[in-house]
């Protein structure tokens, strides 16, 4: 979440002391007025502690270190300990203000205490608007009855998943073609030189005209292939790029030699094909057994995902609960600005994608709302079942990125908080935990029904 209000601990000894007085007002959903008095001794004391604090460290001729008057610390600071003062009598009261309320704060809404004057020797009269988190009451876990459904795999997932290992293993058939062309691979052997001199080599290079030799330009490449035959020879100018095997060769131009060896049209294995090459010696049967098996596994993990979702869905409807209006707005503009850059990143005229996206705003609304809803739920189950976000969870998570990166943790932790990323990460984290958390709940329930719905047969 953007824009959230960290509220300070509330100081109790000057609430003790000097307490103030609130008085609430809701202006909408979650948005309320709170008008404040504060009484000329709380401001006072506001007064000199800021003064102490900014004086702390200075030594002063005469008094023991802090115990010097305040109008002694004032002569010597200057004036502008005054607007130090101010900061710290607002970043002291507000606070108090909301807890005395008994809001939980989000943010507060066009405030700016430069305008409030404030006087040591009056007392201090102010208002100001505040954007609250939701009041969600979360029925008991028993309320809410998630019925699962049936996670084994079925014979058209095993049958798509080994389609689709068969995508991704080809096979390569020689072909019949009269030179190279789209629908055919060239199978090559390479050599690059550079100045005469020979330099890494290959065997059993496949090149398309659509998937030319790195570091050549694609229209040379196509133009010196297109038509190319089994024994065919052709000489391409390179450029030797980064991660070029050759590190001294690297910025540097060279060429690369090609020999044809055959022609060839790639096709998807097939079951057979592909047993073979993962050495399973039950065949078929085996290679079906084993896609069952990671299917199964796969929509066992995406059923938990779904009985989470269903109970978040339950709880909401159940329990629903507002949000504030400006927020709702905010989420949804952010929305809708996203989905026309994307339109226009894609290739879409900007003012074709607005046009376009205008069209879907209700939608993308309703999305918003969605979105906002789901983060605060996920918060207030965090706070009932006592999930927390710990600096080990922190530092796990960067050990992860860093690794799908090349990078180390501290590096990527360094950068994280740089960016004011760590907020959304810690987020991210929350979220997951707190998922795993009511699937945990769930299967609990199911399990207790299991066995009281047996204790009842028998």
């Amino acid at each position: 979440m953007r824009g959230q209000f960290r509220s300070r601990t509330v100081a109790k000894k000057h609430q003790d002391n000097h307490p103030i007085q609130v008085e609430s007002t809701e202006l909408g959903p979650c948005h309320h007025r709170i008008e404040v008095v504060v009484p000329v001794e709380r401001v006072r004391q506001e007064f000199d502690h800021a003064i102490q604090a900014a004086s702390k460290g200075v030594k002063i001729q005469g008094f023991r270190p802090g115990k010097a008057p305040a109008e002694v610390l004032r002569k010597l600071l200057g004036d502008g300990v005054n607007e130090q003062a101010r900061e710290h009598l607002f970043e002291h009261i507000i606070p108090e203000a909301i807890h005395e309320a008994g809001h939980s704060p989000l943010r507060l809404v066009d405030f700016d205490p430069a305008e409030i004057e404030v006087d040591e020797e009056k007392e201090l009269r102010f208002e100001f608007e505040l954007e609250a988190a939701p009041e969600i009451e979360l029925p008991a876990w028993e309320e809410i009855q998630v019925l699962s459904e049936p996670t084994e795999a079925t014979e058209e997932q095993i049958a798509q998943a080994i389609e689709g290992l068969g995508r991704e293993n080809p096979q390569f058939d020689d072909s019949s073609a009269e030179g190279l062309d789209e629908e055919t691979l060239a199978e090559c052997d390479l050599k690059f030189l550079r100045d005469g001199e020979e330099g890494p080599t290959a065997e059993g290079l496949k090149l398309g005209l659509s998937a030319p030799l790195y570091g050549s330009e694609p229209e040379d490449f196509e133009k010196a292939m297109r038509g190319a035959q089994a024994g065919d020879e052709r000489t391409l100018k390179v450029t030797f790029n980064e991660g070029f095997e050759r590190k001294d060769w690297v910025g540097s131009d060279g060429e690369a030699q090609l020999v044809v060896k055959r022609l060839v049209t790639p096709r998807p294995a097939n079951a057979e094909e592909l047993a073979e090459a993962m050495g399973l010696e039950g065949g078929t049967e085996e290679l079906g057994k084993e896609a069952s098996k990671q299917i199964s596994a796969q929509n066992e993990q995406a059923e938990k995902q779904r009985q989470v979702q269903a109970a978040f869905d339950q709880i909401i409807d159940k329990q629903p609960f507002d949000l504030p209006n400006r927020l709702i707005e905010e989420e949804a503009k952010a929305a809708i600005q996203a989905e026309i850059e994307k339109m226009a990143e894609s290739g879409v005229d900007k003012e074709e994608a607005t046009t376009q996206v205008q069209t879907m705003e209700e939608e993308l609304r309703k999305d918003a709302l969605s979105r906002l809803r789901h983060y605060f739920l996920v918060r207030r189950i965090a706070a009932q079942e006592k999930v927390r976000v710990t600096q080990g969870d922190m530092e796990t998570a960067y050990r992860q990125i860093g690794a799908r990166h090349g990078a180390d943790a501290k590096t990527v932790k360094s950068y994280y908080e740089e960016q004011g990323m760590s907020q959304q990460l810690g987020g991210e984290i929350l979220e997951g935990k707190v998922r795993a958390e009511v699937s945990r709940i769930l299967e609990k329930q199911a399990e207790a029904e299991v066995v009281e719905s047996g204790g009842a047969a028998e």
